[in-house]
């Protein structure tokens, strides 16, 4: 099992919270939001590479 850096827990948590708070938006509020991501091309990439991050099962 490898270990996890300071820099991995900190993206871990990021996204767990960030998905907490999108889970409390409304429906518009959500569209609005991901309409918003997806014409922002530097927020495509930042998703992309927290994905990366992110340990595979």
């Amino acid at each position: 099992m490898r270990s996890i850096t300071i820099t991995g827990t900190i993206l871990i948590i990021t996204g767990w919270f960030t998905l907490v708070e999108f889970d409390h938006l409304s429906e518009d509020e959500r569209k609005q939001l991901l309409q918003k991501i997806k014409s922002n091309a530097w927020l495509v990439i930042l998703i992309a590479l927290c994905r990366s991050e992110s340990p595979s099962t």
